[in-house]
């Protein structure tokens, strides 16, 4: 017994009385249809990179900027604590600055020379390359006579005495940037502050 398939048979899947296009495609192109042309899609990508590039170049200033206040504020906090060493040992420190470095020394009461300081956080620090130390400080100390060499010896820009007073001093943290630069001061009594200039 065969089962013959009409119209009105449940078994017939309603597509099947549907005419079927080649590939699934529509016999013809609507001419009416709406869509994005070549043009429009490359005028939003250009659009795209130019806001992606003035959002990644905010980002980057932002963190230049964040890493030149840190250095100032690292800088100051860390003559502040050499005050507090100086009293607590009894010792006269002082800070040598270079354009892209600085560091702190000791001086040496049995030998009449600085000594480099190696513990932190008072070791030598180096600047990031577009950040430059200056000093505006008053003319610095006559250069002393090492006692044990005899040879000439220079000054630090600023020096901690034992007392915990401090030599006034005024740094100038500049950078390469087009961008404001930084100042840590102090009158040598007052404590040690940075700032924007």
């Amino acid at each position: 017994m065969s089962i013959t398939r009409t119209s009105d048979n449940p078994l017939r899947p309603p597509f099947a009385s549907r005419p079927l296009r080649k590939f699934g495609m529509p016999s013809a192109i609507n001419r009416n249809s709406t869509g994005f042309t070549l043009l429009e899609m490359l005028i939003v990508v250009a659009m795209i990179g130019i806001l992606a590039a003035t959002v990644v170049l905010t980002f980057m200033g932002a963190d230049r900027e964040q890493t030149l206040k840190t250095e100032a504020q690292r800088l100051a906090l860390t003559l502040e604590l050499s005050r507090d060493e100086t009293l607590q040992r009894n010792q006269t420190w002082g800070l040598f600055i270079q354009p892209d470095s600085y560091s702190f020394v000791s001086y040496d009461d049995a030998f009449g020379r600085w000594q480099p300081i190696e513990r932190k956080p008072f070791e030598p620090h180096n600047l990031p390359e577009d950040i430059t130390l200056s000093s505006a400080s008053p003319a610095q100390p006559p250069a002393s006579q090492d006692e044990q060499t005899g040879t000439a010896q220079e000054q630090p820009e600023a020096i901690v005495f034992s007392d915990g007073e401090v030599t006034p001093f005024e740094f100038i943290l500049t950078p390469a940037w087009d961008s404001l630069p930084w100042r840590v001061h102090s009158d040598g009594l007052s404590r040690t502050e940075a700032e924007r200039s």
